[in-house]
């Protein structure tokens, strides 16, 4: 930063332009001054599995927006994202200004798991069959297939009549 300008020793401002009539020998120095940078702190925790970018102790310039991605790993979720302890929902991504210190925490939750138990009534099989664990949220398709002679008179789900049909789709959202 620009703090004074002198010709031949006389301070004239710290002016951004100015003008020297040439009719002697003259000297100019311009005097700077340091501006100060004022750096923050950034600090990046992680509880659970996955990957954060930035992670751990980082240290910006006043000012700065730092991106913060978030990254499950395989069989986990984003639960939620933290911000100086202000929830910022299950998101894998935010901006955040260094105004001051801050403290991102990013909570990974390992996703449920739930069983499916698919057995059968009579002559005939179903794929899958016994008892298969899989994530929340999955959409597991039952074929069922009669031997020669019988048919598939229902498909019952936790009891409940989904009709004579040789496929359902079952979405995994309990035991």
């Amino acid at each position: 930063m620009v703090s004074d300008i002198l010709v031949d020793g006389v301070p004239i401002g710290p002016v951004t332009s100015f003008s020297v009539l040439m009719d002697s020998d003259h000297t100019v120095s311009v005097v700077f001054t340091e501006i100060p940078v004022v750096l923050r702190t950034l600090t990046v925790e992680v509880h659970g599995n996955g990957t954060v970018t930035p992670e751990g102790v980082n240290v910006y310039a006043d000012g700065t927006v730092v991106d913060i991605n978030a990254v499950a790993w395989n069989g986990w979720e984003i639960a939620d994202v933290l911000v100086d302890g202000v929830s910022h929902g299950a998101t894998s991504r935010i901006a955040v200004t260094m105004d001051s210190d801050h403290i991102v925490t990013v909570v990974f939750d390992e996703i449920p798991r739930y069983l499916l138990d698919v057995s059968v009534t009579g002559s005939g099989s179903a794929d899958p069959y016994g008892v298969t664990s899989y994530p929340r949220g999955t959409g597991v398709t039952i074929h069922a297939t009669p031997v020669i002679g019988w048919e598939v008179s229902d498909i019952l789900v936790d009891g409940v009549s989904k009709g004579a049909s040789s496929w359902l789709t079952v979405t995994m959202d309990s035991d």
